[in-house]
């Protein structure tokens, strides 16, 4: 296999596999399931099949925050708008149509439950059977209306909740998620990486591409926007914005198998020049400052599942008992460091004795 097919699709989608499988308890040998999951890949691939790892689905970038350094840049939006349904469905059929399967789907936004026709959206790609996981990603401010919870019960939906402080508010939507036996994970985002503003950095061809090639938005967010494919979902508020025009994107109503694979080969792309997500020295910024100076009102606490507490306490007992182990052995060590300082002046005081017999000895020769 082509050594950029293998690191742009088949570690990609096995990777996305293995984080459905884990998260839906898919397999008790995870091992064993991920060893048959790439034969069928690698044979699917190999023969021919056009197989893609993920895109992000954007609904428009209404959202119910502003975030001053948004990657997605919404708070720049000064009429804030939802997609248009019809619009977004034909993208999905254009895409769907000229491809054999996607492992996951993202859907974003600004604020993916405030769109007004999510339940129709979701119920368009939950019966796409070339779609493996959709994931939707949210805020945490807003519950879903009932016809979207509904929806959110099929076991091909997982919910992406980022914790931003508030445990009022994420409480609420957890309750209501559980309640609907919907699967969520939540996520506690103490830091955001400041992925600068939107003037062009002026970096090399070769900057670039390393920039490009270790980014994992570009490899795993091609972003749906308008009938066009993007490289992440900031490319195509960049473009949507009219901040910067010259961002490579594909036209999904007119590109072929071939150009869409192409796509997702390539090494590079222009609107890294515009952001800092991946570059190598990174500046960490804290999360969700709002564009009017108001401080998202932060709890002491935030929500983690039972499952994830119980192997937290788990591990801590682990490193409890490394450490005293630890403590034991260093209690050992210093008692042997101990014994081997008494043996040391206990030689030094034989050799120093044996000199002076030796010295005597001289003497009376």
């Amino acid at each position: 296999m082509d050594e950029m097919l293998r690191k742009r699709i088949l570690e990609p989608c096995l990777e996305l596999i293995r984080k459905d499988a884990i998260l839906r308890n898919k397999t008790e040998d995870i091992e064993a399931f991920m060893h048959k999951r790439e034969e069928e890949l690698v044979s699917e691939i190999n023969s021919g099949k056009l197989i893609i790892p993920r895109i992000t689905i954007t609904t428009g970038p209404r959202c119910t925050l502003q975030c001053k350094d948004c990657i997605q840049l919404m708070a720049e939006y000064e009429e804030p708008y939802d997609l248009d349904i019809q619009e977004i469905t034909a993208d999905i059929q254009a895409l769907f149509s000229k491809i054999d399967k996607c492992i996951g789907v993202s859907l974003v936004g600004g604020e993916t439950f405030v769109y007004p026709y999510l339940d129709m959206l979701l119920e368009i790609l939950i019966w796409n059977d070339k779609i493996t996981y959709i994931e939707m990603v949210t805020n945490g401010t807003r519950i879903p209306e009932e016809k979207v919870l509904r929806q959110l019960q099929n076991p091909k939906v997982a919910v992406n909740i980022s914790d931003y402080g508030n445990i009022v508010l994420l409480s609420k939507l957890v309750t209501k998620l559980d309640e609907y036996g919907i699967i969520s994970y939540c996520f506690s985002d103490e830091t955001w990486i400041d992925v600068g503003g939107y003037t062009a950095r002026g970096r090399s061809e070769s900057e670039l591409s390393d920039i490009y090639l270790s980014c994992g938005n570009a490899k795993m967010c091609k972003t749906l926007m308008k009938g066009k494919l993007f490289d992440c979902a900031r490319a195509a508020y960049l473009y949507d914005l009219d901040y910067v025009r010259n961002i490579s994107y594909i036209n999904v109503r007119e590109a072929n198998p071939e150009e869409i694979l192409e796509y997702f080969l390539k090494t590079t792309s222009g609107a890294c020049d515009y952001c800092d997500y991946s570059i190598p020295q990174k500046k960490y910024i804290a999360p969700a400052k709002q564009k009017n100076g108001r401080e998202f009102k932060k709890s002491n606490y935030t929500i983690i599942a039972r499952n994830d507490y119980a192997a937290l306490v788990e591990a801590k007992e682990w490193w409890q008992a490394q450490c005293s182990n630890m403590q034991e052995q260093n209690i050992e060590l210093k008692d042997w460091i101990r014994q081997l300082e008494e043996a040391k002046e206990y030689f030094l005081g034989q050799i120093a004795h044996l000199q002076n017999e030796n010295q005597r000895l001289k003497g009376e020769l």
